[in-house]
Protein backbone atom coordinates (compact mmCIF):
# COMPACT_ATOMS: atom_id res chain seq x y z
CA UNK A 1 0.00 0.00 0.00
CA UNK A 2 1.34 3.39 -0.97
CA UNK A 3 1.45 5.84 1.93
CA UNK A 4 4.60 7.53 0.65
CA UNK A 5 2.81 10.46 -1.04
CA UNK A 6 4.59 9.60 -4.29
CA UNK A 7 2.69 8.39 -7.36
CA UNK A 8 3.50 4.96 -8.73
CA UNK A 9 5.54 3.76 -5.76
CA UNK A 10 3.26 0.85 -4.87
CA UNK A 11 3.23 -0.44 -8.43
CA UNK A 12 7.00 -0.37 -8.72
CA UNK A 13 7.34 -2.04 -5.31
CA UNK A 14 4.93 -4.76 -6.40
CA UNK A 15 7.09 -5.44 -9.45
CA UNK A 16 10.21 -5.60 -7.25
CA UNK A 17 8.58 -8.02 -4.79
CA UNK A 18 7.32 -10.25 -7.59
CA UNK A 19 10.87 -10.40 -8.95
CA UNK A 20 11.92 -11.55 -5.47
CA UNK A 21 9.33 -14.38 -5.78
CA UNK A 22 6.71 -12.94 -3.44
CA UNK A 23 3.06 -13.37 -4.40
CA UNK A 24 1.45 -9.93 -4.50
CA UNK A 25 -2.02 -8.54 -5.03
CA UNK A 26 -2.57 -5.40 -7.08
CA UNK A 27 -1.13 -2.25 -5.48
CA UNK A 28 -3.29 0.39 -3.84
CA UNK A 29 -2.82 3.85 -2.41
CA UNK A 30 -3.86 4.91 1.08
CA UNK A 31 -5.45 8.29 1.73
CA UNK A 32 -3.08 8.86 4.64
CA UNK A 33 0.71 9.14 4.58
CA UNK A 34 3.38 7.36 6.62
CA UNK A 35 6.99 8.22 7.34
CA UNK A 36 8.22 4.63 7.81
CA UNK A 37 7.69 1.53 5.73
CA UNK A 38 5.99 -1.17 7.80
CA UNK A 39 5.08 -4.84 7.39
CA UNK A 40 1.79 -5.96 8.95
CA UNK A 41 1.38 -9.71 9.56
CA UNK A 42 -2.32 -10.61 9.77
CA UNK A 43 -1.61 -14.15 10.92
CA UNK A 44 1.43 -16.07 12.00
CA UNK A 45 3.87 -16.04 9.09
CA UNK A 46 7.29 -15.61 10.72
CA UNK A 47 9.39 -17.02 7.89
CA UNK A 48 7.71 -14.96 5.19
CA UNK A 49 7.72 -11.71 7.15
CA UNK A 50 11.39 -12.22 8.08
CA UNK A 51 12.35 -12.86 4.46
CA UNK A 52 10.36 -9.81 3.38
CA UNK A 53 12.05 -7.67 6.05
CA UNK A 54 15.47 -8.91 4.91
CA UNK A 55 14.74 -8.13 1.25
CA UNK A 56 13.54 -4.63 2.20
CA UNK A 57 16.28 -4.17 4.81
CA UNK A 58 13.76 -3.34 7.53
CA UNK A 59 14.43 -3.79 11.22
CA UNK A 60 12.23 -5.56 13.76
CA UNK A 61 10.55 -2.29 14.81
CA UNK A 62 9.06 -2.11 11.32
CA UNK A 63 7.29 -5.47 11.62
CA UNK A 64 3.85 -5.30 13.22
CA UNK A 65 2.33 -8.54 14.50
CA UNK A 66 0.04 -7.20 17.20
CA UNK A 67 -2.53 -5.42 15.11
CA UNK A 68 -4.42 -2.41 16.39
CA UNK A 69 -7.58 -0.81 15.10
CA UNK A 70 -5.38 1.49 12.99
CA UNK A 71 -3.97 -1.38 10.91
CA UNK A 72 -4.35 -1.02 7.15
CA UNK A 73 -7.04 -2.99 5.30
CA UNK A 74 -6.11 -6.64 4.96
CA UNK A 75 -7.74 -7.58 1.71
CA UNK A 76 -9.13 -10.97 0.84
CA UNK A 77 -6.57 -13.78 0.99
CA UNK A 78 -3.77 -11.43 2.11
CA UNK A 79 -1.42 -12.59 4.87
CA UNK A 80 1.05 -9.69 4.97
CA UNK A 81 0.66 -6.03 4.02
CA UNK A 82 3.53 -3.66 3.27
CA UNK A 83 2.74 0.01 3.84
CA UNK A 84 5.28 2.13 2.01
CA UNK A 85 6.34 5.23 3.88
CA UNK A 86 8.33 8.25 2.77
CA UNK A 87 11.50 6.29 3.63
CA UNK A 88 11.02 4.21 0.46
CA UNK A 89 14.34 3.28 -1.13
CA UNK A 90 15.19 3.61 -4.80
CA UNK A 91 16.49 0.02 -4.86
CA UNK A 92 12.94 -1.23 -4.23
CA UNK A 93 11.43 0.67 -7.14
CA UNK A 94 11.65 -1.15 -10.42
CA UNK A 95 10.77 1.20 -13.30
Amino acid sequence: LNAAASNGVAGRMTTFLRQQRFTCVDPETLSSTATRTLIYDFGDHPMTRQRLAEVLELDDTQIITELAARAPPQGRGVDLVVVLGSDVRDAWLVP
